[in-house]
């Protein structure tokens, strides 16, 4: 059952089997079979395993993903004391002679280039930032991901094996897929994820003091206090785990109130399983309430959010039931910072002129095969979220 239950279909009875026999690197090479990283992802994974974990029908469920993130961290201090590499999953392939572009280094783009490496094709990886790791690095607060200690050596298994990161070098702006594929490549994968958040939609959102959540965590990831943020009142809008890192980054930056507002009840909450440790640490939880207005004053700086309250009606696409507006129920919250944190979507603005075939389909997603990842021009592929959504 938690096998089942994990997204990626992980062989968590093989892992936690070496674990218990004390080998702990054979523990992390099964785990990297299915996924590169078990340092980092035991730490930023929701664990739905251990809500199927057949032990919890006994007393409680095993502590899965912290037994992969124990295994990943004794490889990590074996490559940083002793020089040790990382175990392979696979036997690494001979050269095969074939190239391969891989645009954006996030986790999608990174896994990519690791299988890749290890089938023997040669890679380079293009980062629009200063330093790889695309959300990794910039989308997760370090009290959660330590770049220095974590995200480093676990990118450090993808350039032991020949893999190459060029950075501050970005798809539409300093290169096209024309310009890769006339040097050569074979192959080029488009893992740019979804940086553009939504947008609410309503009136005011535009004033001074509405704030981009990414934007806002990009800056606090790089230690970095955001201007003017201590003191004063927060209300932040959404329920996933971009307005929990905010929520909670906002007390570590010394917000004087931090109030989380989501349309539907807890339980709905893509990030439940954390909005109690957000609480605990002070913040407010406002749950079935949407956004109707953002106030600001004749400066055109926010002074606060009216809101409604939510009922829920019919289920959605999702099966969730869908919040619907009740009537006569609208209030305010006074704030001085409103954090927007209700989804993204990839930036796609590069389509079009030389894209030479690459589309969006109509949920303005890169259009790409569920199955090979091929889009529409030959030789690009599409994966991770700017595939999904």
């Amino acid at each position: 059952p938690c096998q089942n239950k994990c997204p990626s279909h992980i062989d968590i009875p093989g892992f936690l089997k070496a674990n218990a026999e004390g080998e702990f690197r054979e523990s992390a090479r099964i785990f990297k079979r299915t996924i590169p990283f078990p340092s980092i992802l035991g730490r930023v994974c929701p664990a739905p395993c251990e809500e199927h974990c057949r032990r919890d029908e006994v007393d409680e469920a095993i502590a899965i993903r912290d037994s992969h993130r124990y295994a990943g961290d004794q490889v990590i201090r074996a490559m940083r004391e002793q020089d040790v590499d990382p175990p392979l999953p696979f036997e690494l392939q001979p050269t095969s002679g074939k190239r391969v572009a891989v645009i954006g280094s996030g986790p999608a783009g990174a896994s990519a280039a690791y299988y890749l490496l290890i089938a023997g094709h040669d890679v380079t990886i293009y980062e629009r930032d200063e330093a790889p790791g695309g959300m990794l690095r910039y989308g997760i607060p370090e009290y959660r991901l330590p770049k220095e200690r974590v995200l480093d050596p676990e990118y450090e298994s993808i350039t032991r094996l020949g893999g190459r990161f060029v950075c501050n070098q970005a798809l539409g702006r300093d290169f096209s897929l024309d310009d890769l594929q006339n040097q050569g490549y074979d192959a080029v994968l488009v893992a740019i994820g979804c940086y553009d958040t939504n947008k609410l939609g309503i009136p005011g959102e535009d004033a001074d003091g509405v704030i981009d959540g990414l934007e806002y965590l990009k800056i606090a990831t790089l230690d970095l206090p955001y201007p003017g943020h201590a003191g004063t009142r927060v209300v932040v809008i959404g329920g996933g785990f971009t307005s929990m890192d905010c929520s909670r980054t906002s007390v570590r930056q010394g917000a004087s109130e931090v109030t989380l507002v989501y349309r539907r009840d807890m339980k709905d909450m893509p990030a439940s399983g954390e909005v109690h440790e957000a609480i605990e640490e002070g913040v407010t939880a406002i749950f079935q309430a949407g956004p109707v207005r953002v106030i600001a004053n004749e400066a055109g700086k926010v002074t606060g959010v009216e809101f409604i309250r939510m009922q829920l009606g019919a289920p959605d696409a999702s099966g969730r039931r869908r919040p619907e507006p009740a009537p006569g129920t609208e209030f305010t919250i006074e704030c001085d910072r409103v954090l927007l944190a209700i989804g993204q979507a990839p930036d796609l603005t590069w389509i079009g002129g030389d894209s030479g075939g690459v589309e969006a389909t109509k949920y303005k997603r890169l259009k790409a095969d569920a199955v090979t990842f091929l889009t529409p021009r030959p030789g690009v592929f599409g994966t991770g979220d700017v595939r999904n959504g």
